[in-house]
């Protein structure tokens, strides 16, 4: 890391921070020193924390470092749908796996070893056997110690290769060790369940659809207020996946969850993600004859 140095004194400087302030309370105004002078490495979490302090990001940074965004999770998804996404090439899956992997032993970000893990994953998957593939789940989840938009984003690639058997056998053993761990406020294993119905609807596999939704009821009781959201999504799944298989009626629930967002302005993204599914739904009526 001490060839970060350099750059982080250009943008000091450009911000008008003198040593001693963005210092304080991190490290001592002789290692800043020594380190934006190249002659020293800090702590990646001391890193951090001056970046904080000179009011940048660490994609700020990276632009500034290499001229490109190297930390960029937007990116990094699109990346992975690209290539993740291409079934017959396993190597580009292991080559992209290095990668990465070289860039968390360079960095020592996490997210780049979520990305290594995930690659590699799904370049070796053709490999493995139903039950190994169960193995590698489960052995990633025990050594989660915590969980973030990343650790959820990487289960939920993992999750799309399974059948719907397999995912409930996931979020069951899912449930279970999260008990040990400090789950982020914004990770709902209902909400994770509704994404995977919706997964097998996007791909037309309506019968693997039902089956998630009907998980997600066994999992997320009716009474349960505090779900009320959550139980209008499912009905909005659930109407999807009627029409799709014949019963326009299912367009009642559909709708119901529409009118719902757009009594809230700030929901108006949302509810045009929503007719865009509607519309698909019953394109595909359509297109099979089933309406």
């Amino acid at each position: 890391m001490s060839a970060f140095g350099l750059t982080f004194k250009e943008i000091r400087q450009e911000k008008n921070y003198n040593l001693k302030e963005v210092a304080a309370d991190i490290v001592s105004v002789t290692t800043l020193s020594t380190f934006e002078n190249g002659h020293t490495d800090i702590k990646l979490s001391n890193f951090m924390r001056l970046l904080n302090r000179i009011n940048c990001t660490f994609d700020e940074f990276s632009f500034r470092f290499k001229g490109e965004a190297i930390f960029d999770i937007n990116r990094l998804i699109k990346e992975f749908i690209d290539v993740g996404g291409n079934r017959n090439d396993n190597g580009a899956k292991l080559r992209k796996s290095r990668h990465y992997a070289k860039l968390y032993d360079e960095f020592g970000i996490d997210t780049f070893n979520h990305m290594a893990i995930l690659f590699e994953f799904y370049g070796s998957k053709a490999a493995l056997n139903d039950f190994e593939k169960v193995d590698v789940i489960k052995n990633y989840l025990k050594r989660v110690e915590s969980w973030d938009k990343y650790e959820i984003f990487l289960f939920h690639c993992m999750s799309f290769t399974f059948t719907p058997d397999e995912l409930i056998d996931f979020n069951r053993y899912f449930l279970r060790v999260t008990k040990n761990y400090k789950v982020s406020p914004s990770v709902d294993v209902g909400e994770i369940i509704l994404n995977q119905s919706l997964t097998f609807v996007r791909n037309e596999s309506f019968e693997h659809a039902q089956r998630m939704l009907d998980y997600f009821h066994e999992v997320v009781p009716d009474f349960d207020f505090t779900n009320h959201g959550l139980m209008l999504l499912s009905s909005f799944i659930k109407g999807l996946i009627m029409i799709s298989t014949g019963d326009a009626s299912g367009k009642v629930l559909c709708d119901q969850y529409v009118d719902v967002l757009n009594l809230d302005s700030s929901l108006t993204e949302t509810s045009n993600q929503m007719l865009f599914w509607l519309d698909r739904a019953q394109l595909y009526a359509q297109e099979n004859a089933i309406s």
